[in-house]
């Protein structure tokens, strides 16, 4: 591979009180779109699990609710535990560690940025991260990526430091950054992995470049010994997976596509503007190569492109591999990792472009800041999880003495009920796992009321056969030796319906 190298065009970067100036402006961006309306909508069903994992009362019972119960690693309940100790447990609380996780990746993002192709680039990088719609969306979520984000973004910018000369601070944070990834997500460790291969690549022809990436061997030590203790975890769930037959499908290739879209909306494939955005993501990576090639670009490091390269492609080509055997891919989050270079490489584009031909500049970056406020509209705008308001707020409308609500999932739904429903019904689960006729119908007939209705909320509607074997069972209450009563059903996350049914 040749080393790329391009000689930085002669332009001066902007001084350093007007970059602080900008950098900040960008922050306070990213922190408003974030923190705006963070706790107008309720808990969705997996910010329930990492608010129930990470409440329980020490680090141990933390990290053994995880892996009995979770199929991710505990580092993001870990930090959630010690965070709701000092801002308690509201939905406002437990999602506020995601907004700053969130806002703190505007910067982290300009570090990169600037290591790579200048201070220019950085700032456009950290404004484009600051309004990226699925960052935004996924920093009002009480989940891992955001801390999964920002944790990629910082080890690339000590590993790219790490490569180009001695630097013990960077060798410092490589490798307390590769410590924790994979203790934050597994996708923690396939990043960390690109990284590392990312940059062997690069000093193959390098003695010097060799000789510094042995900076690297402490991070990828600690990270190697210090998850060893989890791996039997994965395993077990693995096996668990494989004995229930159940697998996810394999990464299509429009999955394996359609990330490189995603960063500017979650739900845009297959649809105009997630056409634009896929379009909008490769024209940026088209138009640094070219600019690349040409010796029009201006790079702060020699290799700044192939990093840039490295940190798209290969981590998503290590987990599409990966879904083959495990699984472990879900394609619509794999954008925590790909919207990390897609943010760097559109700025790479328009920066190049402006710099060479201001319309064309000017055009590209009108097209990522259309995406960027669509995005965020929608995040606005648009329901993204369960419409629990309009269910809790039926059930305690039409519920009354004798009634009983009924989850189908009786490991986390019910908490979610009770989270919410403050009203004097008992809330029971029902496992989905339970496929039987037999078995549903008695357990359904060891909780059904004595003298009331059943309001069902399944997880999903035709998620488990339990709705209509207990409609039947409603509809046939003589044969069945039960009271004459009615089924009310709620369907969950659709909004809200109560429709009575009368045997």
């Amino acid at each position: 591979m040749s080393d790329g190298h391009v000689e930085p065009v002669s332009e001066r970067e902007p001084g350093h009180r007007l970059v602080v100036i900008l950098l900040l402006i960008a922050t306070a961006l990213g922190a408003g779109l974030r923190a705006y309306s963070v706790a107008d909508e309720y808990l969705w069903f997996d910010e329930i699990v990492s608010t129930i994992i990470s409440t329980q009362p020490t680090i141990a019972d933390v990290v053994e609710m995880a892996a009995q119960l979770d199929t991710h690693p505990p580092g993001y309940y870990l930090l959630l535990h010690l965070w709701q100790r000092a801002f308690g447990s509201s939905d406002a609380a437990v999602r506020s560690l995601s907004v700053v996780l969130g806002t703190a990746a505007v910067p982290a993002i300009f570090l990169v940025g600037r290591q790579l192709f200048g201070a220019v680039t950085g700032l456009v990088a950290a404004f484009t991260m600051a309004a990226m719609p699925t960052s935004v969306l996924f920093s009002q979520e009480a989940r891992s990526y955001t801390l999964l984000t920002l944790a990629i973004i910082l080890m690339w910018y000590f590993a790219i430091r790490i490569s180009r000369r001695r630097d013990r601070a960077a060798t410092v944070g490589f490798a307390a950054t590769a410590l924790v990834l994979p203790w934050i997500h597994y996708w923690g460790a396939v990043a960390l992995a690109a990284a590392v291969l990312t940059a062997l690549a690069l000093a193959a022809g390098d003695r010097r470049q060799r000789a510094h990436l042995l900076q690297m061997m402490p991070g990828i030590a600690l990270a190697t010994i210090g998850f060893v203790p989890w791996i039997s975890v994965i395993l077990n769930h693995q096996l668990a997976a494989s004995e229930t037959g159940w697998f996810p499908e394999r990464a299509q290739l429009i999955s394996i596509v359609g990330v490189f879209g995603r960063p500017f909306g979650n739900t845009l494939i297959m649809t105009p503007v997630g056409v634009l955005a896929l379009a909008t993501t490769i024209a940026s990576f088209v138009i640094v190569l070219w600019l690349w090639r040409r010796r029009e670009m201006k790079a702060g490091d020699p290799r700044a492109l192939w990093w840039v390269l490295g940190m798209l492609l290969l981590p998503v080509l290590l987990m599409a591999a990966m879904a083959e055997v495990a699984n472990f891919w879900v394609g619509i989050k794999v954008p925590n990792v790909t919207m990390i270079p897609v943010a760097v490489a559109c700025g790479a584009a328009i920066v190049g472009l402006w710099r060479r031909r201001v319309l064309a500049g000017v055009a590209l970056g009108l097209v990522v800041l259309f995406l960027c406020v669509a995005g965020v509209w929608r995040c606005y705008t648009e329901t993204h999880r369960p419409d629990w308001k309009s269910v809790i707020a039926v059930v305690e409308q039409q519920g009354r003495q004798g009634d009983v609500i009924l989850a189908i999932d009786d490991r986390w739904i019910p908490d979610l009920v009770r989270r919410y429903y403050r009203g004097p019904l008992p809330v029971v689960g029902l496992s989905r796992e339970i496929t039987d006729r037999g078995a549903i119908t008695a357990e359904a007939m060891r909780v059904w009321p004595e003298s009331g209705r059943m309001w069902l909320i399944p997880r999903n509607p035709g998620d488990s056969p339990a709705p209509e074997i207990l409609q039947e069972i409603a509809s046939h209450v003589e044969r069945l030796g039960v009271h004459r009563i009615p089924l009310l059903r709620l369907d969950y996350p659709s909004e809200a319906m109560a429709a009575e049914i009368e045997p």
